[in-house]
C-alpha cells in the first residue's frame, strides 16, 4: 500500500479494491487520498475525496463507491461518490448519524445500508438509495468499529465492535420494523 495513513474507508473486490480518505498519525493529519489496486494488487493514486476524513464508511465497486461520514476531526455528515476518477459530493447524511467509525457499510452505490458507529456509540441505521438517505430500524446495541457487510440494503449484518467490546452479529433483513431484526450471540 503506497501509504502509512490508518482508518480509511474501503471497498470493491480483491481485485479491483479502493482505499479513501484516512489519518496519519505523525505527524497528525487528516487526509482526502484515493487509491486504486488492480489485478495485479498494484496501487495507484485515484482522485482525491473533497473532503478529507477518516473513519469513514465506504461502500460499492471501485467505479461507482460512496463514502459517508467520519471525522475530521470532528464528525461529519458529507457524502460522496466516486466514478472512478474523481469524487462528486451527493447528499449529506441525515442529522443525528454524523459519525461513522470504521463504517459498516454494504450493497451498492445505489442501494446502500450504514449501520451503527459514531462516537457517542449509536444503533442507528440509515439507508442510501442513489440520491438521499432515509432512516431504518435500528440494531438492539449501539456499537462502533464492528465489520458489516451484504448483498444490499434488505440483505446484511454487522459483528463485534466497541460498546466496550461487543461479541455478537445482528442480521438486517429489510425489514422496516425494529421487532423483525434477529440477532445472534456468538459463543
Amino acid at each position: 500500500f503506497p501509504n502509512s495513513d490508518v482508518y480509511g474507508g474501503g471497498s470493491g473486490v480483491l481485485t479491483a479494491a479502493l482505499s479513501a480518505g484516512g489519518y496519519a498519525p505523525s505527524p497528525p493529519y487528516v487526509n482526502g487520498n484515493t487509491f486504486e489496486s488492480d489485478a495485479s494488487y498494484n496501487w495507484t493514486a485515484g482522485g482525491a475525496l473533497g473532503t478529507g476524513r477518516y473513519n469513514n464508511g465506504m461502500t460499492g465497486p471501485q467505479t461507482a463507491a460512496v463514502t459517508a461520514g467520519g471525522q475530521t476531526p470532528s464528525n461529519i455528515a458529507k457524502t460522496e461518490e466516486y466514478n472512478g476518477t474523481s469524487w462528486s459530493e451527493k447528499s449529506d447524511m441525515i442529522a443525528g448519524k454524523t459519525g461513522i467509525t470504521k463504517g459498516q457499510a454494504f450493497g451498492t452505490n445505489a442501494d446502500d445500508m450504514m449501520i451503527a458507529g459514531g462516537n457517542p456509540n449509536s444503533a442507528t441505521c440509515i439507508q442510501w438509495d442513489g440520491t438521499a438517505w432515509s432512516t431504518r430500524p435500528s440494531i438492539s446495541t449501539g456499537r462502533h468499529g464492528g465489520a458489516g457487510a451484504g448483498a444490499s440494503s434488505t440483505s446484511g449484518w454487522i459483528a463485534g465492535g466497541l460498546n466496550p467490546y461487543k461479541n455478537s452479529t445482528e442480521e438486517f433483513s429489510g425489514e422496516t420494523t425494529a421487532i423483525n431484526i434477529k440477532t445472534f450471540a456468538t459463543s
